[in-house]
């Protein structure tokens, strides 16, 4: 409790908006007002001129200038490529929205939030489910699940009072570009984006011989770091949080797989009409007949009809080696895209399974994007729960049992063919599982079948009808 006033003072004072400061460090803007998420000014020939023509020397500058600490054009690019490329953008939707299955897993029960929450005091308990009901929690935990793929995500947190507890009120993230990481004082900076130019942001990147960024030189926010909420990715051990995830895979991946692409594009635009060859006559053909002929040829492509006089012919010779060429352009393009789905997701069946597939493969594959989903899962839960003793330790004093968030444990498809199996080889030893069990396993309700009456082949009762496939136990119970 006595750090509400406090908290009120600094956080709530409107007065201290804008207020310049300098520092031995840098110079910037106490800022108490929601941060500006507006993008630079003079920004339009990015997404113009240079993204669409980069070259693997500027994505190379632009990744070791996020090692230096300047997250912007990498950001800024890596959004580009989610518009631009369909698979890369689907695969990163895919990652985000998984999460979100269990939450919805989970309110489905009548308990709602509170199935979520476990806590001994009953008050801490209904404080923390109403934060809950205050955020937008379906995009804070795709956002936090972002940070797997850019590495870290940092969010906003706006506070407010009710009665006599502060609240969480709002927490959004703040977009990468925006944020600069100072390596010396192990830190995240906010640019202010309303005093910083595209033109400054490219001045102070262009001396390629020092280490870091001159953070001095930027237009920076000085905001209570109370205010901010960094969720970094598992995925990558480097102090900079920007150098983990799997970003500079993916854009890797996309500067390859979008020449082959293009080179693909240009092939089609060569080949993929047959070639098309006229013969005539040179002794019965006139003048007039010969170039009906060449016309004929020329717009046969596009207008799929030609008049030609008799005794001219029109061929096409089949060249089975353009296949082949057409072939590798398209296995080209789908390794790279196997290879995202692999690096993003973990595996590729799902995204795209083609034209075969078995429920062995599945299994496989689920297992291994369950291993994934399980960590993201694992960092939402981390998240939730280190802003929960946050907000608790502001309202609460001597607390020693803090309430904690998670996920009701859940099965997957493989985990309930294999608890059935299991079930099916205990009940052909002689024992009965229990209703009340199997309903808590399977997580819906039960009947038990009663035997039955009648015999003969009207019930269809008869030697080996009382056993079943395990496919046919499958679906009767899944």
């Amino acid at each position: 409790m006595r750090k509400i006033g406090e908290i009120i003072r600094y956080i709530f004072s409107e007065n201290e908006k804008n207020t310049e400061l300098k520092s031995g460090r840098r110079k910037g803007y106490k800022n108490v007002a929601p941060i500006p998420r507006n993008n630079p000014r003079n920004i339009y020939g990015l997404f113009t001129n240079e993204f669409p023509n980069l070259n693997l020397t500027t994505i190379k500058r632009y990744i070791e200038l996020t090692r230096k600490g300047l997250n912007f054009y990498k950001s800024l690019f890596f959004e580009y490529i989610r518009r631009e490329d369909l698979h890369i953008g689907g695969v990163c939707q895919t990652r985000k929205l998984a999460a979100i299955s269990h939450l919805k897993s989970a309110l489905s029960s009548n308990e709602g939030y509170s199935n979520l929450i476990s806590a001994e005091n009953e008050d801490m308990a209904e404080y923390v489910i109403e934060f809950i009901n205050n955020i937008d929690l379906t995009n804070f935990f795709t956002d936090i699940v972002e940070a797997q793929i850019q590495g870290v995500s940092i969010f906003e947190k706006k506070y407010g009072v009710r009665g006599n507890k502060i609240i969480l009120e709002k927490i959004d993230i703040i977009p990468n570009h925006l944020i600069v990481y100072d390596d010396l004082n192990d830190e995240y900076i906010i640019l202010d984006i309303e005093n910083t130019t595209q033109e400054k942001i490219r001045a102070v990147s262009l001396n390629s011989l020092e280490d870091r960024v001159n953070i001095r030189k930027l237009d920076t926010l000085i905001i209570d770091k109370r205010r901010l909420f960094e969720v970094h990715s598992y995925d990558g051990n480097s102090q900079n949080g920007f150098q983990n995830g799997c970003i500079d895979s993916l854009i890797l991946a996309y500067y390859f797989k979008r020449y082959g692409i293009s080179d693909w594009s240009t092939y089609l635009e060569m080949y993929a009409t047959p070639p098309r060859i006229g013969t005539y006559d040179p002794l019965l053909t006139n003048e007039e007949d010969l170039r009906a002929l060449e016309e004929g040829v020329k717009n046969f492509g596009s207008d799929a009809y030609a008049i030609l006089a008799n005794g001219t012919k029109l061929e096409f010779p089949i060249d089975q080696g353009r296949k082949q060429s057409s072939d590798s352009f398209k296995e080209y393009i789908e390794y790279w895209n196997n290879s995202v789905s692999i690096r993003v997701l973990g595996q590729t069946l799902t995204t795209s399974i083609g034209d075969t597939g078995s429920y062995a493969a599945a299994s496989v594959h689920n297992i291994i994007r369950e291993d994934i989903l399980s960590s993201d899962i694992m960092l939402i839960e981390d998240s939730m729960n280190r802003l929960i003793r946050e907000l608790i330790d502001y309202n609460y004093s001597n607390v020693t049992e803090y309430p904690v968030f998670r996920f009701p444990e859940t099965k997957g498809l493989a985990d309930k063919k294999t608890l059935s199996e299991i079930l099916l080889n205990l009940k052909d030893s002689g024992y009965e599982p229990n209703i009340e069990a199997l309903i808590e396993e399977f997580g819906f309700e039960l009947e038990k079948r009663e035997p039955a009456v009648d015999s003969g082949k009207e019930n269809n009762v008869g030697e080996g009808a009382g056993k079943k496939t395990i496919d046919e136990l499958i679906k009767e119970l899944i």
